[in-house]
């Protein structure tokens, strides 16, 4: 199984309390009389969790954030959580992926993914140098656990992967005379919403097959990317 590891006493908390499973919790020495961390040793052990120690070094090995792990960090289990070529070794016969081109604020990414799923859609997460953490998995209200994700980074490798299964590439762009809401998606469809300031980048563009708008108000020049990735999933989930 894949898997992801969240870092944080409050986020952490919340896993071990909850029926999310988990494959292992890490905790630093020197947290061991913390009130927080007492509070999920007990409620690892209640559950079975293997649990390990370490010297606050290691422990940043394994969070990848020593100024924000507080400590604590767990592996968790993410069923959905899949690489593009374990996708393309046996994708369905029809489906349709938003990609998520270097979303770098974490809430955005975790509420994106949260309507992907909501919309029965697969999600392609192109992070660039940032990572999925704890404010994405909460964002998300738990779902980016359980939700259909795959990891695609860089982004042009993974469209070629795609490409190679018969997939049509679409990018959202403000200006593309194609609205949207007139687009009917192909069987094998991937959408890419861009970064919040930069949106899509030159060479993902050039990748495309066609280009596509989100009409809006004349008073309103763009969306958030969380909200242009939902509408994304949503219609072209329902026009298939």
């Amino acid at each position: 199984m894949s898997g992801l590891t969240i870092y944080g006493k409050n986020p952490v908390l919340e896993a071990v309390s909850s029926d999310i499973e988990i494959e292992c919790l890490h905790v630093a020495e020197d947290q061991r009389r913390s009130s927080r961390i007492r509070e999920i040793l007990d409620a690892a052990r209640n559950r079975g969790i293997d649990v390990r120690f370490h010297s606050r070094r290691s422990l940043s090995f394994i969070s990848g954030n020593s100024k924000q792990d507080q400590g604590v960090a767990a592996d968790v289990v993410a069923p959905g959580l899949m690489n593009i070529d374990q996708f393309c070794a046996d994708p369905p016969d029809e489906f349709v992926i938003v990609a998520l081109e270097r979303i770098d604020n974490q809430q955005n990414l975790g509420m994106a993914v949260r309507s992907i799923h909501a919309a029965g859609a697969f999600c392609l997460v192109a992070l660039g140098k940032a990572r999925l953490h704890p404010l994405a998995v909460k964002a998300s209200a738990g779902v980016l656990l359980k939700a259909r994700v795959i990891n695609g980074s860089p982004l042009s490798d993974a469209i070629e992967r795609l490409r190679e299964i018969g997939t049509a590439v679409f990018v959202l762009d403000a200006d593309a005379e194609v609205d949207l809401f007139d687009h009917e998606a192909p069987a094998r469809a991937l959408y890419v919403v861009g970064n919040e300031t930069e949106g899509i980048a030159e060479s993902t563009r050039a990748l495309a097959d066609g280009s596509l708008s989100i009409p809006l108000g004349d008073d309103v020049e763009s969306l958030n990317a969380a909200v242009a990735a939902s509408l994304a999933a949503f219609v072209t989930r329902h026009s298939h």
